[in-house]
């Protein structure tokens, strides 16, 4: 897949704090801020409240998934979970 939102998530991961992606990542692993839940969180306090595809961008083999709560906050807002 090649497209504006993943050439997008792939500029984002490039700015990262920590190595994983774009999470903003502490000693304390439980106050941590996944990627998923930052765009989110930066996306609704920008105002936006619907969605129709959001990219998680990973180097592993295979991909990543989100992680629970990452995915209670996405089905929050109707974001399908599959994985492409």
């Amino acid at each position: 897949m090649n497209d504006r939102l993943v050439d997008a998530a792939r500029a984002a991961q490039a700015q990262a704090y920590a190595p994983a992606g774009a999470n903003v990542e502490s000693a304390a692993y439980g106050v941590s801020l996944c990627a998923e839940r930052a765009a989110l969180g930066a996306a609704v306090a920008a105002g936006a409240r619907r969605f129709r595809r959001l990219v998680v961008l990973t180097e592993s083999t295979p991909a990543g998934s989100p992680c629970g709560a990452c995915r209670q906050a996405l089905a929050e807002f109707g974001l399908d979970l599959g994985v492409e």
